[in-house]
């Protein structure tokens, strides 16, 4: 299941919930990424904008992508830091290299799923 759609910001983005973060997932909007060329790289951190990188997902710039899917899983080895409780803060951040781009759309999410919960 999608947890959220995330949206920037320096204060972070918190779920409110236990879950293990499976991935990073971008869909393209209406506008193509214009820019230079190059690419532009985002990463999922956890408890802070410096925090562990969960997943990274670079988006190429000045290339037909209109209504296309990026993904990326979170990987094996951080199966630990990828699990998350009610308190967990998520951030969106952009990293300072790559190219800046010129116009863009689309929506990042996170993905996750939860154990299955007993009924009371």
């Amino acid at each position: 299941n999608t947890l959220a759609t995330i949206a920037g910001g320096a204060g972070g983005f918190t779920p409110g919930f236990k879950c293990q973060i499976t991935k990073l997932r971008f869909r393209v909007g209406d506008a193509d990424f214009a820019g230079g060329g190059g690419t532009l790289t985002f990463e999922l951190r956890r408890d802070s904008a410096t925090g562990t990188a969960l997943a990274s997902l670079t988006i190429p710039l000045a290339s037909a992508l209109r209504g296309v899917t990026l993904e990326s899983l979170v990987a094996a080895s951080l199966a630990a830091a990828a699990q998350i409780n009610d308190l967990t803060k998520l951030f969106l951040v952009r990293l300072a290299t790559g190219t800046v781009f010129t116009r863009a759309s689309g929506v990042f999410e996170v993905e996750g799923w939860q154990k299955p919960q007993g009924r009371q």
